[in-house]
């Protein structure tokens, strides 16, 4: 039996690297090459909510999983999701809004694709975790900052402006930096991405600056020793 809480996990997936076509009955998610271990946890949790009778796996730059199902395009459409580009009305699903219990998976699939885990070096030297997701759609990113400050986060919203070929471009970066906020996405949100972990443990002062738990401390080392372990669906 599937579980809203795996299907919150979609949209937020959908939301950040994924697509719905609107010549076709396409149904797209894509990442670069080295995130084969997340993209293969994608495509079996897709496998739990979508038709995936005729389906493609594209190699390319980057790996694409393509669907072709009407009806996986009406669930994502039941949820919220428009046909063709999503940016300019990219909103939280109204059955997640204010429910903790769907707010922190949708999260967690938009920072597994749109967002990332880094350590960043103050000017004395001193290291801190930082999780951040990155949108164009400066909506969507306020909904974001609204949803993380109701579940007890402080986030930081900033709007950065660059150059392209076509013009300049908008982007909003959402930021957790504080050290209580950091150690409580990890513990109560967390990632499915297995390099978001990674990114993690690669700083030893995880375990000597954030107090994390027994058992978030055990599966941190865990990781450590086997880098190649992949997140169960």
């Amino acid at each position: 039996m599937v579980s809203q809480e795996k299907f919150a996990e979609v949209c937020g997936i959908h939301a950040g690297d994924g697509w719905m076509s609107k010549y076709n009955y396409e149904v797209g998610y894509g990442t670069a090459i080295y995130e084969v271990p997340y993209f293969i946890y994608v495509v079996k949790l897709y496998q739990q909510f979508f038709d995936m009778k005729f389906t493609r796996i594209l190699w390319r730059k980057c790996v694409e999983l393509r669907i072709q199902s009407k009806k996986s395009q009406q669930i994502l459409q039941d949820a919220g999701f428009p046909r063709g580009k999503k940016l300019d009305n990219l909103h939280i699903p109204d059955f997640i809004k204010n429910k903790p219990k769907l707010l922190k998976p949708f999260i967690r699939g938009l920072v597994d694709t749109d967002g990332h885990a880094y350590w960043r070096k103050n000017q004395y030297g001193q290291q801190s975790l930082v999780i951040t997701l990155t949108t164009t759609s400066k909506p969507f990113a306020k909904e974001i900052c609204n949803a993380l400050t109701f579940l007890g986060y402080r986030a930081q919203l900033f709007h950065y402006e660059y150059s392209k070929l076509n013009g300049r471009r908008n982007v909003f970066k959402i930021t957790i930096m504080r050290r209580d906020c950091v150690k409580k996405y990890l513990e109560e949100i967390g990632f499915s991405n297995i390099r978001r972990w990674q990114k993690v443990v690669s700083c030893e002062e995880i375990f000597s600056k954030y107090a994390i738990s027994k058992k978030m401390a055990t599966f941190l080392n865990g990781l450590k020793v086997n880098r190649r372990q992949e997140p169960v669906v």
